[in-house]
Parts: C-alpha cells; structure tokens; sequence
C-alpha cells in the first residue's frame, strides 16, 4: 500500500500540520517527507539544544517549554 504525499502549499500549512503522530517532517519538491528520528551524536545534539532552550526560556521568563520533539508548548 502506498501512501497518498502530503502537498503543503503554504508554510502556515506546514506549521499548522498535524498527523496525530510525533514524527517529524520536512518539506521536498512541496510534498511533506517524513524525517527519521535522530540517533547517536544526533541525540546528544538534541538533548543539549533543548537544555539550552529551557535554560534561556526561564530566564527569559517565557511561557513555553521545550519538547522533544522539537516543537514548543505554552
């Protein structure tokens, strides 16, 4: 079974897309590829990130908070 690609025409598009899933996606020839999740150095690039994000976040006295997967929440 093949899957029917995900056109996105706009980046609001983009950003508003949501397929109930956490995977992650990037956008090629403006067709939603599915990114696979990252792995050795890749994790520990992520992890220091979002400690930094968090870090600046509180001092900042942000509403938000990091996830891992990239994405923010208030």
């Amino acid at each position: 079974m093949t899957k029917t690609p995900i056109k996105i025409n706009t980046l609001e598009e983009y950003v508003n897309f949501d397929d109930g899933t956490d995977k992650r996606y990037e956008i090629e020839d403006e067709v939603l590829v599915e990114i696979p999740p990252g792995t050795g150095k890749h994790e520990a690039i992520i992890t220091l990130l979002l400690v930094r994000f968090f870090l600046e976040i509180q001092k900042m006295g942000l509403p938000l908070q990091p996830r891992p997967n990239g994405t923010f929440s208030r």
